[in-house]
């Protein structure tokens, strides 16, 4: 995914960003290490939803291939290993926010779905909040007359090469889209640009473990305090996932690094705001999905849910505010 604070590298560069379009007619990607990881998992939606997909297509991003291939960009000869923990993570964002819509289907004070460091990511599609201007439509999530006004939100370089890559939603039955080019470490930003007249729902895929934890507990202060209501979604990785991080080696190539860890939710998250409570946290091992797993991934995914450090690896969470 990629990510709204500046790019971390392992090594200074002084060069300019390449332009957004070059002689091949593909758009050239501006930036290098976090915001270069959106590729990445990009790249893993496309070979699930592809034919002959091993994992079944069972997120089926019908999107993330047309937008690969306008890019000017060449994914990995190998296929990247380990795309089912993407697949898993996403389809159980896509299905909490598909809950979050419908418990509040109906109601006159509609909601609104911000989405932080959404990079190239699909989600107000796969979940049938949106149609898109190329005509491909999932059926499912949203129901007419539904008020949704969802917001995506990235660095001003990722925005750009969304704006000519993805296909812009079509707003219309009470639903409302906004693109902003924002640094979520920025202050005053969500203040001044986020409504906070309805119940909210901030969707943070692939975003905690890059940021310093200070910004992690500002940002999540300043959700709470700025929303009356709503619900956190977020993903995080443990201290010995974060220490075994270059054996993740589609994000280690990027020159990107993971400084957060969470292995325990209750006592590193939801006690940084009296409003916060842990609805559901999701471990490895406990995704309903994980029959798309290899059988060696299955048989290590329940060894690791017994041996303490290694049961706390990864999470997925929910937190009502």
């Amino acid at each position: 995914m990629a990510l709204l604070t500046s790019p971390n590298n392992n090594e200074p560069n002084d060069s300019p960003p390449p332009s957004l379009t070059s002689t091949t007619s593909k758009i050239q990607i501006p930036f290098k290490g976090i915001p270069e990881t959106m590729l990445a998992t990009l790249t893993m939606r496309a070979q699930d939803a592809a034919p002959s997909s091993s994992t079944s297509q069972y997120l089926n991003d019908v999107w993330a291939q047309p937008v690969l291939d306008k890019l000017d960009y060449s994914p990995a000869k190998e296929r990247i290993d380990r795309i089912e923990f993407v697949l898993l993570r996403a389809k159980q964002f896509d299905d909490w926010t598909c809950e979050f819509l419908a418990e509040h289907a109906g109601k006159e004070e509609g909601v609104t779905v911000l989405h932080l460091a959404c990079g190239l990511d699909s989600r107000c599609f796969r979940v049938g909040c949106f149609g898109s201007e190329d005509g491909r439509e999932v059926a499912r999530g949203m129901g007419d007359g539904w008020k949704v006004g969802w917001i995506d939100v990235d660095l001003p370089e990722v925005v750009k090469v969304r704006e000519m890559a993805m296909p812009r939603p079509v707003e219309e039955n009470g639903r409302e889209y906004t693109l902003l080019a924002k640094d979520v470490t920025d202050k005053k930003w969500l203040e001044d640009e986020i409504p906070a007249d309805r119940p909210t729902l901030v969707i943070m895929e692939g975003l905690l473990m890059y940021l310093e934890r200070k910004e992690v507990e500002r940002l999540i202060k300043r959700i709470c305090d700025r929303f009356p209501k709503g619900q956190i979604i977020a993903d995080v990785l443990g201290r010995k996932f974060i220490a075994r991080q270059k054996r993740a080696t589609a994000i280690h190539r990027t020159g990107a690094i993971m400084v957060s860890a969470v292995d325990h939710a209750e006592t590193e998250i939801v006690v940084l705001h009296e409003k916060l409570k842990l609805r559901d946290q999701v471990r490895l091992w406990q995704r309903e999905g994980n029959y798309i797993l290899p059988w060696k991934y299955r048989i290590l995914a329940w060894v690791w849910s017994w041996i303490p450090g290694l049961s706390t690896m990864s999470g997925d969470l929910r937190m009502d505010f």
